[in-house]
């Protein structure tokens, strides 16, 4: 039983997402018949499987089903993964003040129980709902406590995760110094880990600091790398996010045309994030109108040709936000 829950997580990671809803029926298959006391925890891998592949509505139809049975069998390590959870979904609906609310009752029960790791991932989470409502110095506070919470229970790969995101707020805070210290270090242990996700969301941290400060060279080898590695991995969100500084990049040189030409491809992605294609429009409408005759500003700032919109959420399940797909 345990194991079929095994290996259907194992294969949602890895993306492999008609092995992992094979696991997970068979996991059912035996739940019903002979283990229904765990029924809940094979609603809950089915709840994040959904949300893995873009099904939000399946996703919280599981994730309730997780939650009633919690409480119904009272178990509240499963109850506090179930209200985490609902908070990512309603995070992916860009339902800002409902998924506060989960996260913050998901918190509440996770330091109750003293379920360490869950509430660290709570507050990473409820960090971010914070952070795409433009709450900055809120989402970096809570980022920065999930980070070293999880640095002190040595789970490296999450703490890259909340690393990436501390550099997020700070480049929207202004301190540009911060975001590059706290992106080197991400990228140093991203590599360690041959993380490719957070490799290309480090470097895309980097590349947005080099242009800020006017340095394009530094800024287009870092998106050249995001670029390919994003493209190896088949993340059409990071790739996208690439493209958008791709275009920042061109214009920042004075290539207009080569700006325009990477805004409108992301204009025309069906696929992309309302705000990713939000920002691409007005970059492409900024690139239009630059002169032949513009100068470089002393420091670059938001305006001109450096576009900064309300962040995309989209698929925020592999860096931006962290799945309660396990309870502790």
């Amino acid at each position: 039983m345990w194991r079929r829950l095994t290996q259907g997580t194992a294969h949602c990671y890895l993306s492999q997402f008609e092995r992992s809803k094979q696991f997970l029926n068979q996991a059912e298959a035996l739940a019903r018949t002979d283990h229904p006391e765990l029924l809940g925890e094979v609603a809950l891998r089915k709840g994040t499987l959904a949300y893995w592949r873009g099904d939000s509505a399946a996703a919280e139809s599981e994730y309730h089903t997780a939650l009633q049975i919690s409480r119904e069998q009272k178990g509240p390590f499963l109850e506090a993964a179930a209200l985490g959870s609902l908070g990512l979904v309603a995070l992916k609906r860009e339902h800002y003040d409902e998924s506060i609310e989960w996260n913050q009752a998901a918190l509440r029960l996770s330091r109750t129980i003293g379920a360490q790791t869950s509430a660290a991932r709570i507050l990473g989470n409820l960090g971010w709902s914070y952070f795409v409502m433009g709450d900055y110095e809120n989402a970096l506070d809570l980022a920065q406590q999930a980070e070293e919470s999880f640095g002190n229970a040595g789970l490296v790969g999450n703490q890259v995760n909340w690393l990436i995101n501390i550099g997020k707020a700070d480049y929207y805070l202004g301190e540009y110094a911060a975001v590059e210290e706290k992106s080197l270090k991400a990228l140093a242990l991203a590599r360690k880990l041959n993380e490719k996700v957070a490799i290309a969301q480090s470097l895309n941290n980097l590349s947005n600091v080099a242009l800020v400060k006017g340095q394009f060279d530094a800024a287009e080898k870092y998106n050249v790398e995001a670029l390919e590695v994003s493209r190896f991995v088949k993340d059409h969100s990071d790739e996208v996010s690439s493209t958008l500084i791709a275009g920042r990049i061109k214009s920042a040189q004075r290539d207009y045309q080569g700006a325009r030409d990477l805004f409108a491809e992301v204009v025309r992605d069906p696929t992309a994030e309302t705000s990713s294609r939000w920002q691409a429009e007005r970059g492409w409408q900024a690139s239009t109108k630059m002169k032949a005759s513009w100068r470089m500003p002393k420091r670059v700032s938001e305006g001109d040709w450096h576009y900064r919109s309300r962040p995309r959420v989209g698929r925020a399940r592999r860096i931006s936000a962290d799945v309660s797909f396990q309870r502790d």
